[in-house]
Order: C-alpha cells, then sequence, then structure tokens
C-alpha cells in the first residue's frame, strides 16, 4: 500500500465518524488532505487542526489549486454514500478523471499486506472493535485502528500505534483493527485473518430487502477471512458459518453452553465482574466498567479472538479492566444530586432494549425517561413496531421526529407511527428547541437516555446547562 499513496487526497463527506479515521490515516503519512462535508463539527474541526483543508460548501471553486490543477494520477477522491453523486464536487472531480473511491474500497487497499482482525454485525461493532484495540494496545502490539467512535482511552476514532513498537506477528505484519461494516455490503472488501461476528439481525433492509439477503451478505464476509484464520461467533449463528469448515470457528455465549461462556455476572461497584470458561476450563475472572449483560458478551468475543492470538489471561484481564468505553455508547455525561444523563448511539430495536435494559440494572428502582430519535424514513418504516416494544420498557418517552440523514421523507413515515404503538409508555412529541430550557423537566427526571444515531447529541449540552441552572437555583 506504501508504493501507491496518493499526493493528495480529498474527502467528500470528510466529517463522517469512518471517513475523518481514514483522512486521520493518511495526514500520519504526510498526505496531503482536503475535504467537504456539509457541516462543521468537533470532529472536523480537530481534522483542520490535524492540517486538513475543509470547506462546508459544495463550491468547486473553494478547492485548494494542488486538487484543482494537479495531475490526475497524483489525486484520489474518496466519498461516502451519504454524499449524492449529483454534488457539485463529485461531478468535478469525475470530469477531471481523478481515481474515485469508495470508503470500503480505500479500507480494502489499506489492509492489503496488514494481518487485519474484523468486526463485524449489526450491533455492538464499535464497543467490540475498540474494546478489541485497546486489549492490543495494552498486550504491546503493533497496530493501526479504524474505530466507529470515539476512544474513551485515547480520544480518538483513529488508533496507530506502529512507531517504534517491535512487531510480534510471525509473519510480521502490523495488525490493523477495523469495523467490517455491512452497510452497502462493505465489508466485503475485506479479507480478515481473523473476525467477530456479534449479531445479524436484519437492519439496512433499504440495502438488502429482506433479512434473507442479509444473512447471504454475512455468509460472503465469513468467506472471505483468510485460509486457516479465525471466526469468533455469538453462539446462535453458527448457520452461518456453514460453508467454512476449513478455518477456525469458535462460539461464545452468556446464556447457554460456548467454546467460550461467562458466568456469574454481578455488580460490584462500577464494575461489572464475571468468569470466562474456555471449553470448560475456567480462564479467570474479569472486571469490565461497562454496565449491560451485552457489553459482558461484546468482551468474552474479545477474550476470544485474543485468545487466538496467544494473549495470556492476566493482560487480558488488565485490558478488559482499564478500559474506560466509548463516546455515545451508554455514556453517563452527567450527574448530579441522584439524577443521572445518559447518551446513547441507539437506533435500532434491539440497541435500544440493551440500552434501557442496562439503565434499569445499573439504576435499580429508577424511573426511565428516553429522549429517541429515530434515524432514517426506511428504518423507522421497517422496524416502527419494534421500536414501540422497546420504547415501551421506558416509564416516560420524549419522541423526536425523524433525522432523515441520506433519504428523502417516504410518504405516511413519521415518529407518530412509532408514538401509537406505545401501551405502557407515557410520551411526549419535542424538537430540538424544547431542550434550550430543560430545568423543570430535569427536576422531574431521575435517569435520562438519550437515544439516536442523528444530531440528537446536540441536544446533551442544552440540558446539561439546564440542570446546572436547576441545581444552582
Amino acid at each position: 500500500m506504501k508504493d501507491i499513496y496518493p499526493k493528495y487526497i480529498y474527502f467528500i463527506g470528510i466529517g463522517g465518524i469512518g471517513m475523518s479515521a481514514i483522512a486521520r490515516f493518511f495526514l500520519k503519512r504526510k498526505v496531503s488532505v482536503a475535504g467537504y462535508d456539509h457541516n462543521e463539527s468537533a470532529l472536523t474541526k480537530q481534522l483542520s487542526s490535524e492540517g486538513a483543508f475543509i470547506i462546508y460548501e459544495d463550491d468547486t471553486l473553494q478547492v485548494p489549486d494542488a486538487f484543482r490543477f494537479g495531475a490526475k494520477e497524483d489525486i484520489w477522491v474518496v466519498y461516502t454514500p451519504a454524499v449524492p453523486e449529483k454534488a457539485n464536487l463529485f461531478q468535478f472531480f469525475k470530469d477531471k478523471g481523478v481515481r474515485i473511491l469508495k470508503r470500503a474500497e480505500v479500507l480494502g487497499l489499506i489492509s492489503e499486506g496488514m494481518f487485519t482482525l474484523g468486526v463485524a454485525g449489526t450491533h455492538g461493532k464499535t464497543t467490540t472493535s475498540t474494546l478489541l484495540c485497546h486489549v492490543l494496545v495494552h498486550s504491546g502490539y503493533s497496530l493501526t485502528a479504524f474505530l466507529g467512535g470515539i476512544s474513551g482511552n485515547y480520544g480518538t476514532n483513529f488508533v496507530d500505534k506502529t512507531d517504534g513498537i517491535e512487531l510480534p506477528m510471525a509473519d510480521g505484519k502490523s495488525l490493523f483493527v477495523v469495523e467490517a461494516d455491512e452497510y452497502d455490503r462493505s465489508f466485503l472488501q475485506l479479507s480478515p485473518a481473523a473476525t467477530i461476528l456479534t449479531s445479524a439481525d436484519a437492519d439496512h433492509l433499504d440495502i438488502y430487502g429482506s433479512q434473507t439477503s442479509v444473512h447471504e451478505s454475512y455468509r460472503a464476509y465469513l468467506d472471505k477471512v483468510n485460509e486457516n484464520g479465525s471466526v469468533v461467533i455469538k453462539k446462535g449463528l453458527e448457520h452461518l458459518s456453514e460453508t467454512i469448515a476449513a478455518k477456525s470457528i469458535y462460539t461464545y455465549s452468556i446464556t447457554q453452553p460456548a467454546d467460550f461462556y461467562a458466568s456469574e455476572i454481578r455488580y460490584e461497584g462500577k464494575y461489572q465482574v464475571f468468569s470466562c470458561y474456555f471449553r470448560g476450563g475456567l480462564l479467570g475472572e474479569f472486571q469490565l466498567l461497562m454496565p449491560g449483560r451485552h457489553n459482558v458478551e461484546n468482551a468474552l468475543a474479545v477474550i476470544a479472538l485474543c485468545h487466538t492470538l496467544a494473549i495470556d489471561s492476566e493482560t487480558l484481564r488488565q485490558g478488559l479492566a482499564s478500559f474506560k468505553g466509548v463516546k455515545r455508547r451508554f455514556e453517563i455525561c452527567y450527574e448530579q444530586a441522584g439524577r443521572v444523563l445518559i447518551d446513547d448511539y441507539a437506533h435500532h430495536p434491539e440497541e435500544i432494549n440493551a440500552a434501557v435494559t442496562s439503565a434499569r440494572s445499573m439504576f435499580p428502582g429508577k424511573k426511565i425517561t428516553g429522549v429517541f430519535q429515530p434515524h432514517l424514513y426506511s428504518r423507522t418504516r421497517d422496524f416502527c413496531e419494534g421500536f414501540s416494544q422497546s420504547l415501551d420498557l421506558l416509564d416516560r418517552l420524549l419522541l423526536m421526529e425523524i433525522y432523515p440523514a441520506r433519504e428523502l421523507p417516504i410518504e405516511g413515515v413519521s415518529s407518530s407511527m412509532i408514538a401509537k404503538n406505545l401501551k405502557h409508555a407515557s410520551y411526549a412529541m419535542v424538537n430540538h428547541h424544547d431542550f434550550k430550557d430543560f430545568r423543570e423537566e430535569w427536576e422531574n427526571t431521575e435517569v435520562l437516555l438519550v437515544m439516536g444515531a442523528g444530531d440528537i447529541e446536540r441536544i446533551v449540552p442544552e440540558i446539561i446547562r439546564s440542570a446546572k441552572r436547576s441545581h444552582e437555583a
């Protein structure tokens, strides 16, 4: 890969969590990086401070001269599907004849020649890959990691620990940790040496059409694992690995017998503690700062994959215990006078169920109020009943309108579809403006759980300001 780096690389949609990680990869390798995004954000500000030139208008005249007039063979353009191909910048570079690549294609190119560890699944990819990255760094591995969230340990979505570290891999390759994203079948660009599969629930039905098609894509991904590679797969999904019998397959579970099994799960202070067994033998007792049984499962998957790399149990134990989580993955943002604010990326019924269940287990007896912003019209339509059932686990729901992201409105689809199917939770429809002054609502709240994958995170600072004013009043 090193021999084919471009001199210049332009990102259309540079502010995305996945795109920004790739931008950081090239910045560190002294490639000239520029890009466009429709909104300035904390991520784009940080990228600018690291050397990227970013614009916020779809205006080709603002593109740096090196990209506008440079030789086409020196320039790559990377784009995200969130930006339409009719955009002026996309058309400009297309007409110029430069190499235009999807984000997934660039990941595939970067991973060539590396010992790639993928983390796939409808849910849990970001937490699991970030935990895997941290444990490997703690173990002394040379690695590069592209993460789908901001690591609490490293404060970034891009981790590069390749300088001055002896490569421990027998074949001399550095490790590459990456989320294997199923959206648009992106993960089929990868050929991992090993992978974790956390789940395979239906999602992105605007792309796949059916759960059968989703499963077919996961099978195709698992089939791309290198010969003699390892697959760590959640118990119950083994049918997806039927075609890869020649590879080493390990199952994991917290509810039924599996190769890697966790039991005696309990809280000790803020830690979850559990015992881990491998094929009946005790590997040890582990601590995890993250709440929720689903995170014990994520940790179990990491233990299993690290076990295939011959990392000893004590090193694993230390790595897990020192993991600080991921921003917007059940992130406790504010706690005062018995009231708690939690921010979570949950945007699928199963993820909402996990978030609410985690809040119940961590704060027993407390009233749970949720704020939810549905993400995508198609997802709201496809999982409307599931959303209602998961949100019904709340005591009270504050429901926002749909965040459209890349989609145009679908006739008849709105947040009210979710609301009218609620059976238990009381609810109110809200918008961003309602959180400018949240003092009265905060005073009547015990646990507030903010959920969604759109721009809902913008309300969190507003709530914190209101909470502080309420406390000072």
